[in-house]
């Protein structure tokens, strides 16, 4: 299938109808329909939560860098790492549609990044496609 150029709107569009495929918390969709703010999933129980000035950053450059939107975060943490699952729309919409059968299978696309706390240092940084479940609007990753 062949690329085509599409617009900022449109890409913001599809973000939209993943955040509905995945039943985020309707409050959570408003305000990125509306203000364009993106909020993070956190914890086992995937309770919502603003993005603090650090992981602000770490998605406008991520978002930069890859031409994509990220619509959502998941974090998960321990003593030593911060991990997070940046949940993103590329340009390339030739694969919107299968990314949207993917995640209504419990599969989405995601940049893992992963920091340990201590040395303050990236450990990994890849992208793939995650397992995550909806826990009361939140998201967990689960494989």
């Amino acid at each position: 299938m062949k690329t085509q150029q599409v617009s900022i709107k449109e890409i913001k569009q599809q973000c939209i109808e993943q955040m509905k495929c995945l039943k985020l918390n309707k409050k959570v969709i408003k305000e990125f329909k509306e203000n364009n703010k993106v909020y993070k999933s956190v914890g086992i129980l995937g309770n919502m939560e603003e993005l603090n000035e650090e992981e602000e950053v770490m998605k406008k450059k991520f978002e930069e860098q890859w031409k994509c939107m990220v619509y959502h975060i998941i974090n998960g943490k321990s003593k030593t790492l911060k991990q997070y699952e940046l949940l993103f729309i590329t340009s390339d919409n030739s694969t919107w549609k299968d990314d949207l059968e993917d995640t209504k299978r419990g599969y989405i696309l995601s940049q893992t990044i992963i920091i340990d706390t201590q040395l303050e240092k990236k450990l990994e940084n890849t992208s793939g496609f995650i397992g995550i479940q909806n826990i009361n609007g939140g998201l967990v990753r689960i494989c």
